[in-house]
């Protein structure tokens, strides 16, 4: 998924590129803004979907970590007590699950509104471009 948040981000950031290349044919193009306004939506859009996965690789990276230091000192050390006791839910570690929730949940709403005004910014320039 991170990757296909970043080929949009980068395809919409050329594409942007490209469009301003375009300005001095503006007469050729009566949506001009319009498609701009929908790719500077996307490329917002993909940095929101960026930016929430990464925070939830760190939170879930936290949860890891709180749940192995469970697990060790749960764990006996002496060769004897073979049985390992599986510690019960610590509330932070299930707050934590609750955020990344949604946040796993949100970067899928921003990737597919990133892609959703990608297409529209793509659809309006080419309708545009068959008009003119």
């Amino acid at each position: 998924m991170s990757f296909t948040i970043g080929l949009l981000f980068t395809l919409a950031l050329a594409f942007l590129g490209f469009v301003f290349d375009q300005h001095d044919d503006a007469h050729n193009f009566k949506n001009l803004f319009s498609v701009r306004c929908c790719l500077y939506l996307s490329l917002f859009f993909g940095f929101c979907a960026l930016f929430t996965r990464f925070i939830d690789f760190q939170l879930t990276f936290s949860v890891a970590k709180r749940r192995k230091e469970n697990y060790k000192l749960q764990i006996p050390e002496d060769e004897e007590h073979k049985e390992v006791v599986i510690p019960k839910s610590d509330k932070k570690i299930e707050e934590t699950n609750n955020i990344t929730r949604y946040l796993g949940n949100g970067t899928w709403v921003f990737f597919f509104l990133q892609a959703i005004t990608f297409l529209l910014a793509l659809s309006i320039y080419i309708l545009n471009a068959e008009s003119a």
